[in-house]
């Protein structure tokens, strides 16, 4: 999800919405960024608004909206600065950090509007960072193999039914296959077996991801229909 360039506003001003008067226009927040304050208002004189008289309560009305972020869910109809000041901060953030606008809609979606806000305010969208659901799963696969010492602590995961089914297979005599020797040897496996092996074969992923998730850690949200996961650093 990349800041579109395309975004704009269409600004009026409240006395000629309510005269029914049709001045105003759109305007691009990417031009409109580039410009200070009095430049972006030279921009509305142009459309015929006098932002110093009869239009002084400059107001945004509509939003095309080419990067999906949720812009009249974050502001209603604000005063055009407030959206040119929002898109410019925004703008910053993507030039520091690859995935600044999928990290703001990660934060609005699992966080809220306000801790989103507040966040590129203070220039702190860094201290985040998300995953598509292949870097959840890789996440999620390290996680695991920390734990190759201690496999206690990842033991509630493991499939011991497949285990024990791999060497019930194996016996030709049933005589041999005793619960106690099947135990044994489920153990034995749990124990030796590669931790990768236990990762690709024998450990409910989705199961860990779910509690993981559930842990409040990491946060999942979609946009376009793709899943994505936010945590900080």
């Amino acid at each position: 999800m990349k800041l579109n360039e395309k975004d704009a506003i269409w600004v009026t001003s409240w006395a000629s919405y309510n005269s029914g008067c049709s001045k105003g226009g759109w305007f691009n927040l990417d031009k409109l960024a580039d410009l200070t304050n009095e430049e972006i208002f030279d921009e509305f004189r142009k459309m015929g608004l006098d932002p110093d008289g009869f239009d002084e309560e400059l107001v945004v009305h509509d939003y095309d909206n080419y990067t999906g972020l949720p812009y009249y869910e974050l502001f209603g109809e604000p005063h055009p600065i407030t959206v040119v000041d929002f898109y410019r901060r925004l703008r910053e953030a993507s030039s520091n950090t690859e995935d600044a606008t999928l990290i703001f809609m990660g934060i609005y979606e699992t966080q809220s509007a306000e801790e989103a806000l507040q966040t590129l305010q203070d220039e702190e969208l860094d201290s985040w960072y998300v995953l598509d659901e292949d870097g959840f799963t890789e996440y999620v696969e390290e996680s695991l193999i920390s734990y190759d010492t201690d496999r206690s602590r990842i033991r509630f995961y493991i499939d011991e039914d497949k285990i024990r089914e791999y060497y019930e297979d194996g016996f030709d005599d049933e005589e041999d296959m005793s619960e106690e020797v099947i135990e044994d040897l489920v153990e034995y496996f749990i124990e030796d077996c590669p931790i990768e092996e236990l990762i690709d074969s024998y450990i409910d992923i989705e199961h860990y991801k779910s509690n993981i998730l559930m842990g409040g850690s990491i946060a999942e949200f979609t946009v376009d229909k793709e899943d994505y996961y936010i945590t900080k650093y």
